[in-house]
């Protein structure tokens, strides 16, 4: 009896060890996550997250007088309204970095911070209120300093009004979202503190 039992027991240990092993040959290796180099090429790829924009409907005055020796001989006038956008995100071809954190499973990013991309001033949008011209003919160029004007002063209203806390935001969401589709479990996103500039 306790030879059918030993016997019994041995045959048991040895199909549990040879069902085991056969699990483990059919179950294929764990392939290795990315890499940090790998990671950093996927981030560097969206090249610019353009994330924000701001659009402004801004009215210009532009007024000049011709004179000669003193006597007016001619004037122009123009009152119009132009939309002007400001477009805000993060440059990436200014650097990023990529750590893995304890394990492989979480991962820190490092971006440039957030910046205006882009002021124009759509030409297209101009509505005229009212033109005197009657000292040749007015056109854009003529203009283009007040132009530049409203559009440095609706920059400066769009940072004020947090539109690159807004390209923050966008960033890290766009990135985070990237990186976890493609297999990373938790991912952290900062930004450099140099100071945002504006790039065009």
């Amino acid at each position: 009896m306790k030879r059918i039992l030993s016997w019994l027991i041995t045959v048991t240990a040895l199909i549990l060890v040879l069902a085991a092993l056969a699990v483990h040959l059919r179950t294929p290796p764990s392939q290795p996550g990315p890499s940090e180099a790998e990671i950093a090429t996927r981030i560097r790829n969206l090249q610019t997250i353009t994330s924000t924009e701001y659009r402004y409907r801004d009215v210009i005055y532009f007024g000049e007088d011709a004179r000669f020796l003193g006597i007016l001989t001619g004037s122009r006038r123009i009152l119009f309204a132009v939309t002007i956008s400001v477009t805000a995100g993060v440059d990436l071809h200014r650097g990023i970095e990529v750590q893995f954190g304890n394990d492989r499973d979480t991962v820190f990013v490092t971006l440039p911070a957030p910046q205006v991309l882009r002021v124009d001033a759509e030409e297209r949008s101009i509505s005229q209120y009212f033109v005197q011209d009657r000292a040749g003919r007015l056109d854009w160029l003529a203009i283009s300093d007040e132009v530049e004007a409203a559009k440095e002063r609706n920059q400066a209203d769009a940072i004020n009004r947090g539109i690159l806390l807004r390209a923050e935001v966008q960033a890290r969401t766009a990135v985070t979202r990237l990186l976890q589709a493609g297999g990373v479990g938790v991912v952290h996103v900062r930004f450099r503190s140099d100071f945002p500039g504006v790039t065009g």
